[in-house]
């Protein structure tokens, strides 16, 4: 079972180391018996918990690196000294330059940092286009629903902070208020005059129609 979410995380986070998948494929494979689990549980699975095996990864590397330099330095294999001209790693060697906990965390942290950047990146293009995709859809069936067509929005851009129905109704109500637009075109139109006000300068500064004198 681990090894079919292994290749399930692989496939969903193409890329990614898999000694840092496989990290979490054993943890959330405990207990799982059932493989249509897989797929709600890779979906669940978000790039946060990503980073996190990420750093758990990392920091274990770090605990091992430190515990063979200092071995190395002093001549130590698995916490015993290493005669000289005998076997093993420490055998003969004038040993390495050890790391104090700042150096090592400013060393993973750069690692951490470079390693995850392309991905963060992905994904925030990939939120933008996605909101973008949403935000364009919503639009649509704002226009199919007033009856508003590609002509009469030509030079109509709904502000990224309104609300497209709404925006559009006030639109709409303010054409066939100045005549642009027939008053019993289908769609609903708006009878709130603060929706009215709240949308009228916008789209009457986009048509260059000047506002009626009162």
């Amino acid at each position: 079972m681990k090894k079919k979410l292994l290749d399930a995380l692989k496939t969903k986070f193409s890329g990614v180391s898999e000694a840092i998948l496989d990290r979490i494929a054993t943890k959330k494979a405990e207990g799982v018996t059932d493989e249509s689990q897989i797929t709600a549980i890779v979906d669940g699975i978000n790039f946060q918990d990503v980073l996190t095996s990420y750093g758990d990864y990392r920091a274990n590397e770090a605990n091992v690196s430190s515990v063979r330099n200092y071995e190395e330095k002093h001549g130590l294999k698995d916490g015993k000294p290493v005669a000289a001209g005998g076997e093993g790693e420490g055998a003969n060697k004038g040993g390495k330059t050890s790391y104090t906990t700042e150096e090592l965390d400013s060393y993973f942290t750069s690692k951490l940092e470079a390693a995850i950047k392309p991905y963060k990146e992905k994904i925030e293009t990939l939120e933008s286009e996605k909101h973008q995709g949403d935000r364009q859809t919503a639009i649509s069936n704002a226009m199919k629903k007033l009856g508003l067509t590609e002509d009469e929005m030509q030079f109509v851009t709904v502000p990224e902070d309104k609300d497209p129905e709404e925006y559009l109704t006030g639109y709409k109500q303010h054409l066939i208020t100045k005549g642009l637009k027939p008053a019993d075109d289908s769609g609903a139109q708006v009878s709130d005059s603060q929706v009215q006000d709240a949308v009228a300068t916008d789209w009457l500064n986009a048509l260059g129609v000047p506002e009626a004198k009162v």
